[in-house]
């Protein structure tokens, strides 16, 4: 698929979604942003929710929660904070091998729960094409919990998650990537 067909496939699939409420896991990144902004979109047209959530934890700098609001209040979403220790709570204080696995099966359990609670239908993450080629663990957990990846979906790499965030005029579209530790 080239560029224009990927972004309305996309963009298409998130309006059938947006038929019932969604949850953005929210962090304020590139990929996520430009999920949110469209899936705000969505909503919009269809008359329904969108709940932009971040994860404040000890592994993630405490500013990039500050980025997230900003980014979810340009977007028009309606945004939450979900605090929570992953060294603990996900069993990984002790560093075993399977550490990215247990921590992202214990972040989007919860922020599954979360979008239980909320009556949202999905739970939707940015992650793209070329997360799908290294080494991420913890993408085993997202299907587990029927988390949606609409990026990686159709394919859409980090750089035309870019271009896209740039022509959407999304704020954070140059922002560094910032995956978690390893």
């Amino acid at each position: 698929m080239e560029y224009e067909e990927k972004k309305q496939a996309l963009k298409a699939y998130l309006n059938e979604l947006a038929a019932k409420n969604v949850v953005v896991a929210f962090s304020g990144g590139v990929d996520s942003s430009l999920l949110l902004r469209l899936c705000c979109e969505a909503a919009k047209a269809n008359g329904t929710k969108v709940i932009a959530v971040t994860m404040q934890t000890g592994l993630h700098p405490h500013g990039d929660v500050d980025i997230a609001r900003r980014v979810a209040e340009e977007a028009g979403a309606e945004h939450m904070v979900i605090r929570l220790n992953e060294l603990d709570d996900a069993g990984i204080r002790m560093n075993p091998t399977d550490r990215c696995y247990r921590c992202k099966r214990c972040l989007f359990g919860k922020l599954q729960g979360t979008a239980d609670q909320l009556g949202a239908a999905y739970v939707v993450e940015g992650t793209n094409e070329d997360d799908l080629h290294v080494y991420r663990p913890g993408i085993k957990a997202l299907s587990e919990l029927d988390i949606l990846s609409p990026l990686a979906k159709f394919g859409i790499t980090k750089a035309e998650v870019r271009q896209m965030a740039l022509e959407y005029g999304v704020s954070v579209a140059k922002r560094a990537s910032t995956p978690c530790m390893r």
